[in-house]
């Protein structure tokens, strides 16, 4: 991520593939963007992807056999995991660790898409 739309520009901090970003506005092939803590900056928008990530907001976050807190907790993650998003149920989202491990958490624990 980049403080303008430039490659000559300052390099913020360097991004982990599937960073979940909101996209703020477009110049050119670069896009403004936002993270889950609402850092803004610049990115090369070709190398985007539009295949949905969630990253913990919580400290830890519980995820379950099922999108409920009835289900029983199979594993837990911690604030800044990245998580592939597989699914979305009112409220819950289903997601698979780097491990493979996959599972639901509340939509209140994450942020992304």
């Amino acid at each position: 991520m980049r403080a303008k739309p430039s490659t000559q520009s300052e390099r913020l901090w360097e991004l982990d593939r599937g960073y979940p970003l909101r996209v703020l506005k477009r110049q050119g092939k670069w896009v403004q963007v936002q993270d889950f803590e609402n850092d803004r900056g610049w990115v090369y928008a070709p190398l985007t992807s539009r295949t949905p990530y969630h990253i913990v907001k919580a400290n830890v976050a519980n995820i379950r056999t099922g999108p409920g807190t009835k289900y029983r907790v199979i594993a837990r993650a911690s604030r800044g995991d990245l998580l592939r998003t597989k699914a979305k149920k009112t409220g819950w989202v289903k997601v698979e660790q780097s491990n493979g491990q996959m599972g639901w958490m509340s939509k209140k624990l994450v942020w992304g898409w």
